[in-house]
């Protein structure tokens, strides 16, 4: 995949394998990415979980894994999915209030499906209407936009065909329709920057949209068993972006980028990977899941007359769209600070393999191995807020300190 940075009037391409072999020669590797040994290891030390149990208070009550984000102050903002309100918490976990209220008026939701920074302002996007809602550091409202240009606000990127993020200086991300009238067919479309009061704007990248299961003449099922490139990540306050990208079919290499709020690309690094084939026996398996998940609508659909593929295997197969090999990386996220985290895919594992976190210059800072069913989504330095599931399958987040010896007993 090409990367096209149109603001500069070049195009980007990922580095050839033999640029970075010296490297790899001297890597050691962890999951997927290869990388030199010589960084730090550290620690998740967990001090403070929240949620997890049946006798909790209300904002501790998460029936999904909550959305979190921090501001720059520290402060942790949860987002429930299904929920009109965002909760604020302190940097060491305690209730500090609500952002948000039910309702159609300004500043009201009827759920708050999307969260951002733009400087230290925060934005929440009401859906199923076209409205974004600005909050200052104490949670007032400050004012509410409805869009109803060429760019309507949707925060939710890979299901809808219209995005906005707002960013930092009057910046904004899009990421516009796909040109396909099929709505569920996988796609790429541009990601792209500008001002937020003018149609003008800087491509990125390419991003893959509606990377689901669709099988022909039933349905869209959100399935996706292998993540697809690019991952993509705001930073906090909304002065940047962070991507990573591979070559789905040969992922030999992943290109790691952080662009300005002006679409600027600030630094670049290129890591070479050990891919990791797709077992037939997980191939069959994952195609097996989605025949789980289509049979029911498929077997309503022929008994209606519809015209459904006759093998219902080949189509799941067909719509899933699977790559002969395992993603290098399963998830992304930015501090701050301009430090970069991904999260290494290791083959099968569902708990994954380390953390490699970037600094500003992309430059490798340390590793951490998350707690198993942990997923870091949130940091600042020394500390990292994640999510899991505990013993009752009931949603949990925690925070952790980031110590570089072993955490104390107890």
């Amino acid at each position: 995949m090409r990367l096209e940075l149109s603001g500069l009037g070049r195009v980007l391409a990922m580095l050839p394998v033999a640029g970075v072999a010296a490297l790899s020669s001297a890597s050691v590797t962890h999951g997927q990415l290869l990388t030199n040994g010589d960084a730090a290891r550290m620690e998740a030390c967990e001090v403070r979980r929240l949620g997890g149990g049946i006798d909790v208070p209300d904002w501790q009550a998460f029936r999904r894994e909550p959305v979190l984000e921090l501001d720059r102050a520290g402060r942790l903002h949860v987002r429930q999915v299904g929920e009109p309100m965002v909760t604020v918490l302190d940097s060491t976990g305690s209730f500090l209030r609500y952002v948000g209220r039910e309702g159609q008026g300004p500043g009201e939701f009827t759920v708050v499906a999307g969260m951002g920074f733009a400087g230290d302002t925060l934005w929440l996007y009401d859906f199923p209407g076209t409205r974004t809602s600005f909050f200052d550091t104490a949670g007032v409202h400050l004012r509410t936009e409805v869009t109803a240009s060429a760019y309507p606000v949707t925060a939710m990127a890979r299901d809808y065909s219209w995005s906005t993020h707002p960013l930092a200086g009057g910046y904004a991300l899009f990421i516009p329709p796909a040109e396909s009238e099929e709505r569920y067919v996988r796609t790429t479309v541009p990601m792209m920057v500008g001002r937020r009061d003018r149609a003008d704007r800087d491509t990125l990248m390419s991003v893959t949209q509606y990377p689901g299961m669709r099988v022909a003449g039933v349905g869209y099922f959100r399935y996706e068993p292998v993540p697809v490139p690019p991952l993509w990540a705001i930073v906090p306050s909304g002065i940047g972006i962070a991507t990573a990208d591979w070559n789905r079919q040969e992922p030999d290499v992943i290109a790691v980028r952080r662009y300005g709020s002006s679409g600027s690309l600030i630094a670049e690094k290129v890591i070479p990977t050990e891919a990791v084939a797709i077992a037939p026996e997980l191939r069959r398996s994952i195609i097996g899941r989605g025949m789980e998940m289509a049979s029911g609508p498929y077997n309503a659909a022929r008994r209606g007359g519809e015209n459904v593929p006759p093998d219902l295997r080949a189509a799941v197969a067909e719509g899933l769209g699977l790559p002969d090999y395992h993603a290098p990386v399963a998830a992304i996220f930015a501090t701050h600070d301009g430090n970069v985290w991904l999260h290494e895919a290791r083959g099968a594992s569902t708990n994954g393999g380390d953390w490699i976190v970037m600094d500003s210059d992309l430059q490798l800072a340390f590793r951490i191995l998350p707690p198993s069913g942990v997923t870091f989504q949130a940091a600042r330095e020394g500390w990292a807020w994640g999510t899991g599931t505990g013993d009752l399958d009931i949603p949990y987040i925690a925070l952790f300190r980031l110590s570089e010896g072993t955490c104390d007993a107890g």
